[in-house]
């Protein structure tokens, strides 16, 4: 169990605390209560996780997604909570310098005023999938295994992790054109043993590219407008030629020009409609058809 007036304590003399012989479970609530009661601290909670799980094994306490479900409940619909904590425990927030914990823990020791920190960029997190929406996608979808995922922009590889700790047998392919991002995911793929997670760097407005087969294509608008409709007719001919079907999950980030795009294809199907409100994102779920 996670002694949480010892943590507490250890979190004002600004010191990162460690776990030990504990799980993911506790290590949950544990966050909870501190973000309720010391939330200037939780930053410091996070990095005493994520150094936890660089020695345990994520995937040893999480095998499927119910146990991924049921784990997320604990934050009571904190949408923002569930995003740092299990990005923390995957490597995602340090491995790709993306929050500078470190520097963030050594301004706190050394008591650097609170308006003098630097908090760093969170700009992945604005290229991620937030995990609520992943759990209400893929909860709908529930895809058996041995299928597989194309994801299109993968950003720093969130659907990625997500669906090799919830579904372990689906193959998925990341492509993304910043090289950097691709080598973030890399490296936490592989510390975590996600063996059936790829990520690859892409440019897909290459004329010469074609996608992959798969059974399900990701969107999160990763793509200007005429590259979307250059993506769009490779899948499309893809069914047509090739007797081809799958399913297609595409989200909207700063317009509706993909989800619209998408509607108006008439061999695509609107089976499922998406809406998160607090995070003001909507999104479809389409499958092919025979026209």
């Amino acid at each position: 169990m996670v002694n949480l007036a010892k943590v507490i304590g250890l979190l004002d003399g600004g010191v990162i605390p460690e776990f030990q012989g504990t799980t993911l479970t506790e290590l949950a609530i544990a966050y909870k209560e501190v973000c309720e009661v010391d939330s200037k601290n939780s930053d410091l909670f996070l990095l005493g996780l994520e150094q936890y799980y660089d020695k345990n094994k994520l995937t040893n306490e999480i095998k499927s997604f119910d146990e991924f479900f049921e784990l997320s409940l604990i934050f009571d619909r904190d949408k923002n909570s569930i995003n740092r904590f299990f990005d923390a425990a995957l490597g995602l927030r340090t491995i790709g310098n993306l929050a500078k914990f470190d520097q963030i823990a050594h301004e706190k020791q050394t008591g650097i005023k609170e308006e003098q920190r630097v908090r760093g960029s969170f700009e992945y997190a604005h290229a991620q999938t937030h995990y609520s929406l992943l759990i209400d996608i893929f909860n709908y979808l529930r895809p058996p295994g041995k299928k597989s995922l194309v994801d299109i922009g993968s950003g720093f590889g969130r659907v990625g992790f997500f669906l090799n700790l919830c579904f372990p047998e689906l193959k998925y392919l990341g492509l993304e054109l910043v090289e950097e991002r691709v080598d973030c995911a890399n490296k936490i793929a592989e510390k975590n043993n996600f063996y059936n997670c790829k990520f690859m760097t892409q440019d897909l407005s290459d004329k010469e590219y074609v996608l992959p087969k798969a059974d399900f294509y990701y969107f999160y608008d990763p793509l200007s407008e005429e590259n979307l409709k250059k993506v769009i007719l490779d899948l499309e001919l893809q069914h047509k030629h090739n007797a081809s079907h799958f399913m297609i999950i595409a989200l909207s980030g700063y317009d509706d020009l993909l989800l619209e795009y998408l509607k108006s294809q008439p061999w695509l199907q609107v089976i499922r409609s998406i809406e998160d409100t607090y995070f003001k994102q909507a999104g479809l779920i389409l499958q092919t058809v025979s026209i």
